[in-house]
């Protein structure tokens, strides 16, 4: 077969696919200047913690920087189903959701979907639409997979970019909270394990192109049906997400029960220059008995804040009593000491005694550094005596 029979062949096909009647899974037809698209809307009441939400400090969060004034109206959660997750000029989202809190209340979403790729253009122009006056747009991994993809298709269907004041994405801050205790940070995992969600019923990520090149094929509506609600369980779970950090971060002390959890905001508040209220996390996490490598991580770093903000004797106070927390999975608080005793306070007999200590409980790859510190402290005795 030549390459004018292949051309007629696939041109033939694509006709027969359009000419097929599709049923349409929700929402409804609306039409564009380039063609026509499918909007589904829904509403709801407020989330059970909209009262803490603050714009600002999710930026401040998100290592955004502080948020616009009064951007809460301008705020919207995104999140896309696409054809695979490649990304490339290959891969397009056939189905984009977004959500507003609405300012008396509650939220909206909107889905934008196009049944057949000869509606993009149509699907683009309803989206550019829904984000003009800059808005502030929160995602989850859309800075490097849903927001690329769709500037992409912009590109390729020869339209303007939206423009965005903002974008936070939520991946990193929590990522950095939740993962020692679930690993597993996806959206919907969080939405579980978290936010108490319901996935009941769900379908999974990997299965949804498969859905929607079913609903190509054979136009049924019930195939594409679950990818709608999957879009929607996770621009909700977007937004709890938002409102549930907000709230944390102010009194995690409070709000966080899991020594991890709280060790993962210690870290995330740190990071963003609230040292004070970051060490009081790392102490809390320890005191409720943090182990093992995360233990270690968070004496790390509790003391490096430590030596910096506390008083010298504050210091060297917190040192003593985390060596006699009775966990030995860190030494951490040993190798600290140590060090102070020997240079700050030239207490040679102490830090000698601090990395015997040290010594008899490292590890083989350990050992080494504690011994030879200790050898150089009993120089410095017999030198003193």
């Amino acid at each position: 077969m030549d390459l004018a029979a292949r051309l007629e062949l696939l041109k033939s096909r694509a006709q027969e696919r359009q000419a097929r009647p599709r049923g349409l899974p929700e929402g409804e037809p609306t039409a564009t200047p380039v063609g026509t698209a499918v909007v589904s809307r829904h509403s709801g009441p407020p989330f059970p913690e909209a009262g803490a939400w603050d714009p600002d400090r999710l930026a401040w969060l998100a290592g955004g920087g502080p948020g616009p004034r009064g951007a809460g109206p301008k705020v919207i959660f995104l999140d896309t189903e696409t054809t695979g997750l490649a990304g490339g000029t290959g891969t397009y989202a056939f189905l984009v959701g977004i959500l507003r809190l609405v300012p008396a209340g509650g939220w909206e979403i909107q889905q934008f979907f196009m049944g057949d790729p000869g509606e993009e253009a149509a699907m683009l122009t309803l989206l550019a639409e829904a984000l003009a006056g800059d808005p502030v747009i929160v995602t989850y991994n859309g800075k490097a997979f849903d927001w690329p993809l769709l500037e992409t298709r912009f590109i390729l269907s020869r339209m303007q970019v939206p423009r965005v004041s903002l974008h936070l994405d939520l991946l990193f801050p929590a990522r950095r909270v939740w993962r020692e205790r679930l690993k597993d940070c996806s959206l919907s995992n969080l939405h579980l394990a978290v936010l108490g969600g319901d996935r009941t019923g769900d379908v999974p990520g990997w299965e949804i192109p498969s859905l929607y090149f079913e609903y190509q094929r054979l136009g049924e509506a019930g195939a594409i049906v679950p990818v709608f609600s999957h879009n929607r369980a996770d621009i909700r779970a977007l937004a709890e997400l938002a409102l549930r950090l907000c709230r944390i971060s102010r009194d995690p002390l409070a709000t966080l029960e899991a020594p991890e959890d709280l060790a993962g905001m210690g870290r995330l508040l740190a990071a963003r220059g609230q040292g004070g209220l970051g060490r009081e996390c790392l102490e809390g996490a320890v005191s409720r008995g943090l182990a093992g490598p995360p233990r270690a991580a968070a004496e790390r770093l509790l003391l490096r804040i430590a030596r910096r903000q506390l008083p010298e004797a504050a210091y060297v106070k917190l040192c003593y009593r985390l060596l006699d927390s009775g966990d030995r999975s860190s030494l951490w608080p040993h190798d600290a000491l140590a060090k102070h005793l020997e240079h700050r306070r030239r207490d040679y007999a102490a830090a000698e005694a601090v990395t015997a200590a040290a010594l008899r409980e490292a590890t083989a790859e350990a050992q080494t550094a504690f011994a030879h510190r200790l050898a150089r402290l009993r120089r410095k005795l017999a030198l003193q005596a």
